[in-house]
């Protein structure tokens, strides 16, 4: 059965008069569930199945002509176990009964109404039951109140605060009749030195006095910004930090949970180096905003190390439940930055993610007892597009996870699965030697990008039979006699679910057991892979479920012999300027057979590569936390996979979440294939854009460049320059443009030094060119 979604406030309800009572079906609210029919005796279209967790709600909304302060109210409800499902009862924001018991039915097609009483006032009411179990709450099929007749319906309005300030209503109520106009003024926080910045949703504008019309439900949000915000300090205990302090840098705390429990959003706190023993999880649960984040980060230049291993004081016979709870952090809120920490000993995920728009930057995570990072939620949980969504995990290092309790199928360096949302993205990360997959997208149905991430070893059973000093003993439970790990460099789906994932420049070698460096694992939907590199895979590139789309990489020296190994694509697949196809008429560079059918020397191609060594892998980060630049994965001057790509390739539009094609920018004649573009040794050349809708001139720059676009259609456009994680550092708006016509735009830089992309964006068309400051010191 399909679980249904729903908005809240934005639904319609069904009440009709049955002999002076009005009934309402709980399947025209909003619950967290699913409409179920398989139990007979309901008397609606269905009825409600709750999700069987704590928290999980049905809101009702209804309309009564006369206020009733003792209403008599049916609750019809069937439970087929004899278990507790009681739930509390929200009357228009007020709680009037903590706890109404809901046991075993006799059956569930044995259905029985439970009276309660409630205050309901004339007007629309909004009644929300919570489940307070996490079996949920019973099958529910309606509510009725004795003896009311149906009143004219009103609506809500929902004002939402971002920032330190506060919005007056005038008038205040819950509900508003048809009609009225409610005056709104935005107040900011004078103590943190707030400003308003503006109204959204359903009004706009920056004055901070205003007034809507109440003709449906509103939703308006104001947002405010503080210019004065707090730094906290904690540090080990050896060090000094003790929960008493005022957390300053001289008497710093030594638990992150204090710090976070004085915190407001826009403030940081910074870890102290050395080794913090803490014995539960921390919980990131409120929400900042895009210009005030709640920040977590290293003391500059000191390395602090969170050991999770004490939240258990004993590791035998412990429950499985409890284990798997038992993560170092949980961020259920949005708008979190963590930064520079070691993270490590947790008996379940380092982190796990089930909030929106939090960043995790150059963080180490390993020896868990499952993924180093997990985003999603669970495996019977409903998911969205704008639930646990746009989440960047940015140059981060994920090793050594295992998860020793469950057979060593779960634990991987990186996981966005079950249930996540849309444009979470990994940048510049890197994940060896777990007992699963390095990445790991299983029961996924929006995009997740991912770029410039390295994966190798994993799936490795030797994982658990070589001595690793590094794992804690109590983590080490009775090993399964049995080995699950797959063994993934990419995992890019799973259990039939669909989703468009893109992957571009990213490397993966040396896997285990039965996996592949790029899997599709059942994915029933279309990949984007290229200018990717495999080799010693049991499969190089497995994607043979849906037809696909494969274009610049490289594979060669699988595990196994056999052109299956090399790549193994669903018919159908586009698969272009690939080492095992034919280039420009010449035969394959990677073939399994030569042109005189002998076999192929896979071990020849290693010398195309500066290196491909796990040494080289493992090397330390740059200062800035960016890769290694040591030569690992790129080319060598002579490669024969130097200009043989295309520089067409199909991604995912992040706006309208549909394929499209567009250019990448290269050097020379043509694109490299690889993970890397070659570049020469006598300097930095200038990029020539082979597509004339979108160039640069000088490029790279020192203060100023010039941009010519030639429009692809009619209308209007827009020109954007992003840095690497994304973020747009300069947007502009280019309007009345004629098919064909030629614009030039004079951009003056006030960038720092680096590489950005332009991205041309006219009508259904977009074209992206690569851009490089230089520093004019």
């Amino acid at each position: 059965m399909k679980i249904r979604l729903f908005i809240l406030f934005g639904f319609t309800f069904f009440c009709f008069n049955v002999i002076a009572d009005v009934i309402v079906q709980a399947e025209s609210g909003i619950f967290d569930g699913k409409i179920d029919t398989q139990h007979a005796g309901y008397t609606g279209t269905g009825f409600v199945d709750f999700t069987n967790a704590v928290g999980s709600k049905l809101i009702l909304e209804f309309s009564i002509a006369e206020e009733m302060p003792s209403a008599k109210v049916l609750v019809r409800w069937a439970n087929g176990k004899n278990d507790d499902r009681a739930m509390s009862v929200i009357v228009n924001d007020e709680l009037q009964i903590a706890s109404v018991p809901f046991g075993y039915s006799g059956g569930f097609t044995t259905w029985v109404e439970t009276e309660i009483t409630l205050n309901l006032r004339k007007g629309t009411n909004r009644i929300i039951f919570t489940s307070l179990t996490s079996n949920g709450g019973p099958n529910f099929d309606r509510i009725t109140i004795v003896g009311a007749t149906e009143g004219v319906k009103e609506y809500s309005l929902t004002v939402n605060i971002v920032g330190k300030g506060s919005v007056v209503k005038t008038p205040d109520e819950l509900f508003y009749p048809n009609g009225t106009t409610v005056q709104l003024e935005a107040i900011p926080d004078a103590s943190k030195q707030a400003t308003f910045l503006g109204w959204s949703g359903d009004i706009t504008g920056t004055n901070p006095k205003t007034s809507i019309l109440i003709d449906g439900n509103k939703t308006v949000t104001a947002t405010f910004k503080s210019s004065m915000h707090s730094a906290y300090y904690c540090a080990p205990q050896e060090k000094g930090g003790n929960d008493n302090n005022p957390g300053t840098i001289n008497a710093p705390f030594f638990n992150l949970s204090k710090a976070i429990s004085v915190m407001d959003a826009g403030d940081t706190v910074y870890m102290r180096g050395g080794t913090y023993r803490y014995t539960a999880t921390i919980f990131l649960t409120a929400s900042g905003n895009e210009n005030e984040r709640y920040c977590i980060f290293n003391y500059p230049g000191e390395k602090p190390v969170l050991n999770f291993y004490d939240i258990f004081s004993d590791y035998s016979n412990l429950n499985s439940t409890a284990r798997g709870e038992a993560r170092g952090f949980k961020i259920t809120g949005n708008y979190y930055y963590l930064k520079g920490l070691e993270i490590c000993q947790a008996p379940d995920n380092g982190i796990k993610i089930e909030g929106s728009y939090n960043i995790c930057e150059q963080l180490v995570l390993h020896h868990n007892g499952d993924s180093g990072i997990q985003i999603g939620l669970a495996k019977d949980k409903p998911d969205a597009a704008d639930k646990v969504c746009c989440n960047l995990v940015k140059n981060c290092d994920s090793y050594r996870n295992l998860d020793w309790g469950t057979s060593y199928e779960n634990a991987d360096g990186f996981a966005c699965k079950l249930s996540p949302g849309a444009h979470n993205r990994f940048v510049g990360c890197r994940a060896w030697e777990n007992a699963d997959d390095g990445w790991d997208f299983y029961m996924t149905h929006y995009t997740i990008y991912v770029d410039s991430c390295w994966t190798m070893g994993n799936g490795n059973p030797d994982l658990v039979a070589t001595p690793d000093p590094d794992w804690e003993y109590g983590q080490k439970n009775t090993p399964p006699t049995s080995w699950s790990g797959d063994g993934n460099g990419f995992k890019l789906g799973g259990d039939d679910w669909a989703a468009k994932h893109v992957v571009r420049n990213c490397i993966s070698f040396n896997g285990y057991e039965t996996g592949a460096c790029f899997s599709e694992n059942n994915n029933a939907d279309s990949l984007f892979i290229f200018n990717c590199v495999a080799w010693q895979g049991m499969k190089n590139f497995r994607v043979r479920a849906y037809p696909s789309d494969l274009r610049n990489n490289i594979s060669f020296d699988p595990k196994v012999g056999g052109q299956g190994q090399l790549y193994d694509l669903a018919s159908g697949t586009t698969e272009k300027n690939n080492s095992w196809n034919s280039i420009n008429g010449q035969y394959p560079l990677v073939p399994y057979k030569t042109a005189d059918n002998k076999t192929f020397d896979q071990k020849s191609i290693y010398n195309q590569f500066v290196s491909t060594s796990k040494e080289d892998f493992l090397a330390p980060r740059e200062p800035d936390g960016s890769l290694p630049k040591n030569g690992f994965g790129k080319l060598v001057d002579n490669s024969f996979f130097i200009d043989k790509g295309t520089s067409i390739v199909r991604g995912i539009n992040p706006v309208t979440l549909k394929s499209y094609d567009f250019s990448i920018p290269y050097f020379g004649a043509a694109p490299d294939l690889g993970a890397f573009e070659h570049l020469t040794p006598t300097g930095v050349p200038q990029i020539v854009s082979s597509d004339p809708h979108l160039k640069a001139y000088p490029n790279p720059f020192y203060e100023a460049t010039t941009f010519d676009i030639i429009a692809f259609e009619s209308g209007n456009a827009q020109l954007n320059i992003s840095d690497l994680t994304g973020k747009i550092v300069y947007a502009t708006s280019i309007s009345g443009l004629m098919q064909g016509e030629k614009r030039t735009v004079r951009f003056n830089s006030q960038l720092i030094s680096g590489v950005y992309l332009v991205n041309f964006i006219n009508g259904n068309h977009s074209q992206i060119l690569k851009l490089i400051k230089l520093d004019n010191k």
